[in-house]
């Protein structure tokens, strides 16, 4: 027996051994084709992408700041000052079908808009007017409660409140306006957990703390950070491939989408995942990009504020992305498959999944 034992246990260590953490992503720089467990460490070149404009926004969302993709259409907020509805646009011409009031549902600041399978998540988390808010909240709304003719109200019943703070902000002075680290404007579910993207205005990185999904008050856990070089993260969305999509810009007018995928079971998406920059037309073409959502694993759409600057106007418009030509390859390389009882929510079926070790298997 303890010949058998030793045995085992030298075969583990000869596996472990045997794994070669780096680049295991083609399309990066510094691609390593030895490496058979990603460990974050992938360099991209920044690339332009320009995505389709698929339709100008009504005036009613000119300050959009939040989508998702909701029984086949698109389901849009407003942020602070914009009232507690929600609209339903069509996914063609962006036109509003339905307005939706929540009704128990203030709103201070919304800046970005979730879902799971059961309910949708609207983030009032928008903490930069002097960083000092001390009622952050995601408001948790039944999906069971949404009607599909006409504008209504979803009764206050219906709505639940997880009231949060940040677990290292012990300061609650006044900062003035945008002079914060603890202001979000970008929400996701990914794995179980609400994920909460920081805008950083006063430093370079975008801080990810994680919720718990049930209504409560807690402490926002602080996981990871990601140098962004001065973009500030204004919206954020997982993807059915096990990927967040960011939008952000700058104070020099300039736009990008970061797309992180590859990450471990530690749900530490920077710290372990690949981390790419896409550059999109300038502040003056694409607007204030705003919101993001997917629509199933590799295609969505991006909404941006209407935009005013001197003799400058650039509408509030909805375009489409898609994400394949920079992932596919990535997946079609890893040696690996992901590890047994990782978790995912798939936006193509709107379903949690579980991995078996061998597929990935739907959580009814």
């Amino acid at each position: 027996m303890r010949y058998l034992s030793l045995l085992l246990l030298l075969l583990v260590l000869s596996n472990l051994q045997a794994q070669t953490a780096g680049c295991t992503d083609p399309q990066a720089n510094n691609y390593n084709a030895a490496a058979t467990i990603n460990n974050g460490s992938c360099l991209y070149t920044v690339k332009a992408y320009n995505p389709i404009e698929k339709a100008v926004l009504s005036n009613t969302l000119s300050e959009i700041s939040g989508i998702v993709f909701f029984n086949g259409k698109i389901l849009a907020l407003n942020d602070g000052g914009g009232g507690n509805k929600l609209y339903l646009l069509d996914t063609t011409a962006g036109t509003i079908l339905q307005t939706i009031t929540v009704e128990g549902a203030e709103n201070f600041d919304w800046e970005d808009i979730a879902q799971d399978s059961e309910y949708v998540y609207v983030g009032d988390v928008g903490n930069n007017a002097n960083g000092n808010r001390t009622d952050l909240c995601v408001y948790k709304i039944l999906k069971a409660a949404f009607a599909f003719n006409g504008d209504f109200i979803i009764p206050a019943g219906s709505v639940q409140k997880i009231r949060f703070s940040y677990e290292d902000q012990i300061d609650f002075s006044a900062t003035g306006s945008n002079n914060t680290r603890f202001d979000c404007e970008a929400i996701t579910i990914a794995r179980g957990q609400l994920h909460l993207f920081t805008k950083n205005w006063t430093g370079n990185y975008s801080v990810h703390y994680v919720l718990p999904l049930e209504a409560g008050t807690y402490k926002a856990t602080r996981l990871d950070s990601f140098n962004t070089k001065g973009y500030l993260v204004t919206g954020a969305d997982a993807g059915g491939y096990d990927e967040i999509i960011f939008t952000a810009y700058n104070r020099l007018a300039q736009c990008v989408l970061f797309l992180v995928y590859g990450f471990d079971s530690t749900n530490m998406f920077f710290k372990t995942g690949n981390k790419r920059q896409f550059q999109l037309p300038g502040l003056f073409s694409s607007g204030q990009v705003e919101a993001i959502c997917f629509v199933n694993s590799i295609h969505g759409f991006i909404a941006n504020e209407k935009f005013t600057q001197g003799t400058i106007t650039v509408s509030n418009k909805l375009r489409y992305f898609t994400t394949s030509q920079w992932i596919i390859d990535y997946y079609k390389n890893q040696p690996l498959l992901p590890e047994k009882g990782l978790l995912r929510y798939n936006t193509t079926t709107n379903k949690y999944e579980v991995f078996s070790g061998q597929i990935w298997e739907s959580i009814h």
